[in-house]
């Protein structure tokens, strides 16, 4: 099948193609043109709420998003994507040389992700492996598994979690009503839940430590590693994030949550909502 869909991209003018009437030419386009950041002059103050940080330019977008992680990520990483717009996403995100990737295509089963880059990250460990374990999640689907943030403190793993916080379900805001209620999570305390599962806060040692800088992977033991919560509510914020030492070779959990807009999704995605809908309106009458 793989060598099917190879001969067909290769044939398929892109130009040429659309569906439901949307011209699809732009999936073809780089994606690096379709959104760039804001000068940090632009950025307005910090303001929490699903993405509604000032300017609706500087809100962290899907299509902005998963073409800038390209940059972020090094060679041997282990990126892990939810279920939805995270598996869907980073198919516009271009991949370092051996990095390994898990997602469950096919049950799509929410929540799976969390639980599974516990298993990467111990299992990394018993490897004697230097990779980094990267999840994004969204929030609704970790909601379901959560319990697993307190097994992975308990065995002081390695860890770099991105919650996605958009207010709960989007996809199905997009199949069924943008603003029915039944699609919004509860809106947790997510950068608290670390302390809540049993974590320790870890000591940002960086600015104790007198002379040279030394990164706190080599002055932390095992017995010292616990969580540090952050929260980034535009693009200006997360790269700021991406640069900083402990995200570069972590130690212990790294937890970000991640304000984004709920009617925001993959250009993928959108299309794929798109013509569902439109085939149940047809099948309907």
């Amino acid at each position: 099948m793989y060598g099917v869909i190879k001969r067909l991209t290769e044939l398929l003018d892109p130009q040429k193609v659309s569906i439901m009437g949307i011209d699809i030419s732009l999936v073809d386009t780089p994606i690096e043109t379709r959104a760039s950041t804001p000068s940090l002059s632009s950025v307005p103050p910090p303001h929490q709420g699903h993405g509604n940080s000032g300017n609706v330019d500087m809100a962290i977008k899907h299509d902005w998003l998963w073409s800038k992680l390209s940059k972020w990520l090094k060679a041997n990483d282990i990126l892990i994507t939810e279920a939805g717009m995270p598996s869907v996403g980073v198919w516009d995100t271009k991949l370092p040389r051996d990095t390994t990737t898990i997602s469950q295509m096919f049950w799509r089963s929410i929540g799976y992700t969390l639980p599974a880059a516990q298993g990467a990250a111990l299992a990394s460990r018993e490897l004697g492996s230097v990779q980094r374990v990267i999840l994004f999640i969204t929030d609704r689907n970790f909601q379901s598994t959560a319990p697993a943030i307190s097994t992975i403190l308990k065995h002081k793993l390695d860890i770099i979690i991105f919650l996605i916080n958009n207010g709960g379900y989007t996809i199905e805001r997009w199949l069924h009503d943008m603003k029915a209620g039944y699609n919004d999570a509860p809106d947790w305390e997510y950068t608290a839940i670390p302390k809540t599962m049993g974590g320790k806060a870890m000591v940002d040692i960086s600015n104790v430590h007198s002379g040279p800088y030394v990164h706190p992977a080599k002055m932390m033991t095992k017995r010292d590693r616990g969580y540090k919560s952050y929260t980034v509510n535009n693009m200006i914020e997360l790269e700021e994030l991406w640069v900083k030492e402990e995200f570069k070779k972590p130690m212990g959990m790294h937890f970000v949550e991640m304000h984004m807009r709920k009617e925001d999704a993959p250009l993928p995605l959108k299309l794929v909502c798109k013509n569902i809908v439109k085939t149940n309106k047809a099948s309907s009458t």
